[in-house]
């Protein structure tokens, strides 16, 4: 009796082929919880990574690697969310929970780029990345979903400046611990805040690296999809074997 059941009839023919539709097949029906018990759970899904091979009905469908398809896939990952949230509140656990979802990363693929303009050719004209800002930008930018404890009402969006670094202090205020964290609760960060943020992107798969790819630092300050709210800081971070 779920709201998207259809689509989580569809994705029992992607077990084993998706893991986020794998996923919530086997949360659904091994879900359960424990009176007067608190619990942290820390999942890791997918999302639109490559191969895009699920479409918004969650059905398979191999999809070529286009802003048009990951929005497609996207759609279906957020239905799975979807389905996750209505078991919580099935198990009437939704209210008194604290829930994160967020991205790692945006997608990282210029084809995918937030609010191109002429303004970003001016970026990474010189160093280890030359040309790479749109990919940069989009890789900056990851989905951030949030919901405090006992809150009501229907989803919001809002444009304030917060980063995935502010997730420790917003978790330890939330609770009330006796910890201090860098960065801000999110829900203390007001929309029109003038607030600098600092991202460094590299670029290269790390699996047979023993130091990270060098570091490229931006500095964001105002609405993120806008390539004239970002600024190269000039610092590049070089992995020291020694």
């Amino acid at each position: 009796n779920l709201k998207y059941s259809r689509e989580y009839a569809n994705s029992k023919k992607l077990i084993k082929k998706n893991w986020d539709a794998t996923f919530i097949n086997k949360m659904i029906p091994l879900s359960g919880f424990i009176k007067n018990s608190d619990a942290f759970k820390f999942y890791q899904l997918n999302g639109i990574h490559l191969q895009l091979m699920m479409n918004e009905d969650l059905e398979y469908e191999e999809q070529m690697p286009t802003r048009a398809a990951m929005k497609r896939q996207g759609t279906g990952i957020l239905k799975i969310a979807a389905i996750f949230l209505e078991r919580l509140k099935q198990m009437k656990v939704f209210d008194n929970s604290l829930i994160f979802i967020v991205g790692d990363h945006g997608s990282g693929m210029s084809v995918a780029s937030i609010n191109p303009s002429p303004y970003g050719a001016n970026f990474n004209r010189s160093g280890p990345y030359k040309g790479y800002f749109k990919n940069f930008k989009t890789a900056g930018i990851p989905l951030i979903l949030v919901k405090r404890i006992k809150s009501t009402g229907e989803l919001r969006i809002s444009d304030a400046p917060v980063s995935l670094s502010d997730i420790p202090q917003t978790v330890v205020e939330e609770l009330g611990l006796n910890a201090k964290f860098p960065g801000k609760s999110m829900f203390s960060v007001k929309e029109n805040e003038e607030r600098v943020r600092i991202y460094r992107a590299f670029l290269g798969s790390q699996e047979n690296s023993e130091y990270l790819a060098p570091l490229y630092e931006y500095s964001i300050n105002g609405f993120s999809w806008n390539d004239t709210s970002w600024q190269e800081t000039g610092n590049i971070y070089y992995a020291n074997p020694k």
